[in-house]
């Protein structure tokens, strides 16, 4: 991944595959066991186990409790929010932080506590086809500081993989700085060991580094 770039990232969990995705095309695929659940909380940027911050912007996450289609995957990737009944989590930073949280535009109003008071920068992924309702293009938050970050409480309606169940994290994403830390870009759990999902920056590289929790004790 180059720095200052955009990229829309697809972590997919489909059957017994974990499937990656750059831009709407496949980039890594693995087996896996069957998946463990978590009632932690989602954190974005970072999390508390590791000294690295993302150092990166963030837009349009969203998340669906189904596998996505790779047709589906595709629109995401050209900007769109999937507005479906399996679509649980939409966070946009058009309307930027308000009273503390970022508005969760889902049925399910998962609000996002912001950490740290991140900057807010004009100028969000460039193609934002919206389905519905139609937003303007606006900004994006850039995760630079150790201290910011963004939380999601846990509820029943995300608890990703539970009953081995599938599902579809995506985000955009721009590298803006590097460092020689561990550095989180999407972690749901209530310890380090919970790592259903998770997604960091491997150290001194651009890349991501994915995992996720299987019964067999594996991640």
């Amino acid at each position: 991944m180059e720095l200052n770039r955009w990229y829309y990232i697809t972590y997919q969990k489909k059957g017994h595959k974990l499937n990656i995705f750059y831009d709407g095309e496949k980039v890594a695929s693995d087996d896996i066991g069957n998946v463990q659940w978590n009632d932690g909380p989602i954190y974005i940027g970072r999390d508390p186990w590791y000294n690295g911050v993302a150092g990166a912007g963030f837009d349009n996450i969203q998340i669906h409790n189904r596998a996505l289609s790779e047709a589906e995957i595709e629109r995401t990737a050209a900007g769109t929010i999937l507005f479906n009944d399996n679509l649980v989590l939409a966070l946009d930073f058009a309307g930027g932080v308000v009273d503390g949280v970022i508005h969760d535009m889902s049925p399910f109003l998962h609000h996002a506590k912001v950490h740290g008071n991140p900057e807010m920068v004009p100028g969000g992924y460039p193609e934002k086809p919206y389905e519905a309702p139609p937003l303007p293009t606006g900004n994006f938050m850039k995760i630079s500081d150790g201290n910011q970050y963004i939380e999601i409480p846990h509820s029943d309606s995300i608890a990703m993989g539970r009953d081995n169940g599938d599902f579809t994290v995506s985000w955009t994403m721009k590298i803006i700085t590097n460092n020689g830390d561990w550095r989180n870009v999407f972690h749901k759990g209530a310890s380090d060991g919970e790592r259903q999902p998770a997604c960091w920056r491997y150290p001194g590289q651009n890349g991501l580094h994915a995992r996720i929790d299987t019964t067999s004790g594996g991640n």
